[in-house]
């Protein structure tokens, strides 16, 4: 039911965009079961990943605007939500992007899952530079299968919560100003009760978190793209 439907029956006399917040917060706690949540993760298994494309365009300096990609990062078991905007979609922003969320976590999952991105796993199957990653890493990647929706299930609706909760609303000067309102907002959202849990995302993250491997000593090959 759209916020309009809602303001108009209750009554609603003050601002629509408030009242557009409140329920896009609540939304997520009122949808039937998903397939997604019929899957059994393990603690310290997988890390699902995939890009964001936000509807907006966001300033990158000399007036100009771009569509940048956000990479975001679900810890299955615990559904924490780690993300970062990247500069662009290639493999080396990508990497970049991948490591600097691993060492904020502290540790790394056995399984990476991505959803066959053109610059990672896009032909099917792991690159040589892939490989490197994930094996500097110690983990595993996995690929989703092609026309699998639900496998990246976990991921997709963890976009479409940041599509619904956070960018309404936000104005980003940057994509450095982006980020540190992300970094500012995900605790809040780490910290609502998931119904398919039964629990907050923080509350299990630490069980998550214990039962990965740890980080290896040397950073693993990745290179941002030179802007």
């Amino acid at each position: 039911m759209p916020a309009s439907v809602i303001a108009e029956r209750i009554g609603w006399a003050h601002s629509s965009s408030i009242l557009r917040t409140k329920v896009a917060e609540l939304r997520p706690e009122y949808r039937g079961v998903d397939p997604a949540d019929r899957l059994a993760f393990l603690p310290g298994q997988t890390i699902h990943c995939d890009l964001w494309f936000l509807a907006v365009k966001i300033p990158v300096g000399a007036g100009q605007e771009r569509v940048l990609p956000v990479l975001v990062m679900v810890l299955a078991y615990s559904r924490v939500i780690s993300a970062v905007m990247l500069q662009s979609r290639q493999a080396g922003d990508l990497t970049s992007g991948m490591w600097q969320l691993l060492e904020a976590i502290g540790r790394v999952p056995r399984t990476l899952v991505w959803d066959r991105e053109a610059a990672f796993g896009g032909a099917g199957k792991p690159t040589t530079a892939d490989s490197a990653f994930t094996g500097a890493l110690g983990t595993s990647l996995k690929l989703a299968p092609a026309r699998d929706p639900e496998f990246k299930d976990v991921v997709e609706r963890a976009n479409q919560y940041l599509e619904t909760s956070f960018l309404p609303g936000s104005v980003f000067a940057s994509p450095e100003d982006f980020n540190v309102q992300l970094h500012g907002w995900l605790p809040r959202a780490n910290s609502r009760r998931v119904r398919a849990l039964g629990a907050k995302p923080v509350e299990l993250f630490e069980q998550d978190r214990q039962a990965m491997i740890p980080l290896p000593p040397i950073a693993p090959p990745h290179s941002r793209t030179r802007s």
